[in-house]
């Protein structure tokens, strides 16, 4: 009798040491227990705790195991874990359509994203030189560089703004008295430029940038191109008094000063034949051939 309660023992040992499998999911062991019917809650009860968790365990088709703080280990372990990491990221696949655009001062570009999942924030670091609405349309207004930022929930794509302010064809002018000049705007956009002269008495400008001479100095033409400005400097000569001081003929060629020949030409006081040509005092043959030529005085022979 006492050997067969020997053995009954030693075979309900071996059961129970066979039935318990442990399985540890991070703090709780889950240990495989009898089979049975569960409850609505996936559970029932083991008073006799033949599955060593407690009066009560669940099942729901997994091994027996309990519900730390009300949740199923299962659920929220690393099965729970495994499939939220296959879970696809939002946005993952968002990109912008340009990444770089160079653009003149007064034109617009219209950034869009592709690929998103959530709503898109836009923002530029510097609003003076480009701006951005909430659609992603940009308004360059001067030269200089920005970065327009969409910013999504988890993920931010930048695009980098160059804007090339306008240029002005001559940046200096020299213009005489009466003379016009032309000067032009390139790159303006879609502005129109406003002209202006600093002097309109040495020189005005018209609202097509038609610069008209009026006196001698200096002015400065400006040309107001949405926030940008263009200069020129003019520089106006008038040549007028100068040629009225080198042509008056009346000083430098009057003939009556230089040319009367009543001074040099006189003949009267150089030609006078009767001062120098007097024969009669210098040809009279009588006074000197006289003299040595006589022959019957000095040539007589005997």
């Amino acid at each position: 009798m006492k050997r067969f309660r020997r053995s009954m023992l030693i075979i309900a040992v071996s059961l129970s040491l066979v039935m318990a499998v442990p399985d540890c999911l991070g703090d709780q062991v889950i240990v495989e227990a009898h089979s049975g019917r569960t409850d609505s809650s996936g559970g029932h009860h083991d008073y006799k705790n033949a599955s060593g968790l407690g009066s009560y365990h669940y099942h729901h088709g997994y091994p027996a195991h309990l519900h730390p703080n009300g949740k199923c280990p299962y659920k929220s372990g690393s099965s729970s874990k495994k499939s939220s990491s296959s879970k696809k990221k939002p946005n993952a696949k968002a990109k912008l359509n340009k990444t770089k655009v160079s653009i003149t001062a007064g034109n617009t570009y219209q950034l869009k994203v592709s690929g998103n999942d959530s709503k898109v924030t836009w923002k530029s670091n510097k609003p003076s030189v480009a701006k951005v609405n909430s659609k992603g349309k940009v308004t360059t207004k001067k030269a200089g560089t920005a970065k327009i930022t969409a910013k999504m929930s988890n993920k931010k794509l930048t695009c980098t703004i160059t804007v090339k302010g306008p240029q002005i064809n001559e940046t200096t002018l020299s213009l005489e008295v009466g003379e016009t000049g032309k000067l032009k705007i390139s790159r303006k956009g879609k502005y129109s430029p406003k002209w202006s002269s600093s002097d309109n008495s040495v020189a005005s400008v018209s609202t097509s940038g038609k610069v008209t001479a009026k006196a001698e100095g200096e002015c400065t033409i400006t040309a107001k191109v949405g926030s940008n400005k263009c200069k020129c400097k003019v520089y106006v000569f008038d040549y007028t008094d100068e040629e009225e001081d080198y042509d008056d003929y009346d000083d430098y060629d009057d003939y009556d000063d230089y040319d009367d020949y009543d001074d040099y030409d006189d003949y009267d006081d150089y030609d006078d034949y009767d001062d120098y040509d007097d024969y009669d005092d210098y040809d009279d043959y009588d006074d000197y051939d006289d003299s040595y030529d006589d022959y019957d005085d000095s040539d007589l022979y005997w």
